[in-house]
C-alpha cells in the first residue's frame, strides 16, 4: 500500500477544517468499539439487533456475502449495516460544507465549455460505486499476500468506511451539482 511521503500533504490534510471536527470522527470511533467488542454470539443474546441487521442485508445482498467469508461474521455484518445506515450522515455533513461546494463550483467553471459533460462522469462514478458496493464482495486472497481483509477486523474498518465515505463524497457532489446547475450551466 503505497502512503504519500510528502509532509506538505500531510500538513494540508491536518488544516482541513472538516478532519478537524470530533463529528467526524465519532462515527469511526463508533465503529472501532463495534468491531473491537461486538462477541460473535451477540444475535442469539439481542434478537432485536439481528433483525434490525436482517433488515439491513436483506436490503443491502452485499453485507451477508461480507459476513459469510468473514473470520468474524457477527461483526462484520454490524459494522457494514452501520456504515451503510450513516451513509446519509456523512453525505449531508460534507454537503454542508460551504468550502467543499465553492471548490466544487470552481472547478467545474474553470473546465470551460466541457463542465457541461461533467456531470455525465459524475453520475456514472457514482453508480459504478453504488453497484460495486451493494452487489459485490471483493474475493478472497488464499495465499493472503496483500491485504488480508476478511481476516483483519481493522482493515474492515478502513474499507467499510473509506467505501461509506466516498460514496457520500460523490452523493453530495451530484447534490451541489443540482444546487448550483444554473451556475454552472447557464451563465457565461
Amino acid at each position: 500500500m503505497y502512503i504519500p511521503s510528502d509532509p506538505k500533504l500531510w500538513e494540508e490534510i491536518g488544516q482541513d477544517k472538516f478532519l478537524r471536527k470530533p463529528r467526524f470522527w465519532l462515527p469511526i470511533l463508533v465503529g472501532l468499539i463495534i468491531v473491537y467488542s461486538t462477541p460473535e454470539d451477540i444475535f442469539q443474546k439481542l434478537p432485536f439487533l439481528n433483525t434490525l441487521i436482517g433488515v439491513v442485508i436483506d436490503l443491502i445482498p452485499s453485507i451477508g456475502d461480507w459476513g459469510e467469508r468473514s473470520k468474524y461474521p457477527s461483526a462484520t455484518r454490524i459494522l457494514f449495516s452501520y456504515f451503510w445506515i450513516f451513509l446519509p450522515y456523512y453525505t449531508i455533513m460534507i454537503f454542508k460544507s460551504r468550502l467543499y461546494e465553492k471548490n466544487f463550483v470552481t472547478g467545474w467553471l474553470k473546465k470551460g465549455k466541457t463542465r457541461h459533460l461533467l456531470p455525465i462522469i459524475n453520475i456514472s462514478f457514482l453508480m459504478i460505486f453504488l453497484l460495486v458496493y451493494y452487489f459485490f464482495v471483493l474475493p478472497e486472497s488464499e495465499s493472503c499476500r496483500f491485504i488480508c481483509l476478511y481476516k483483519s477486523k481493522f482493515i474492515q474498518l478502513i474499507y467499510s468506511f473509506g467505501a461509506t465515505f466516498s460514496i457520500a463524497g460523490l452523493l453530495a457532489s451530484n447534490l451541489w451539482w443540482i444546487k448550483n446547475f444554473k451556475k454552472i450551466h447557464l451563465s457565461m
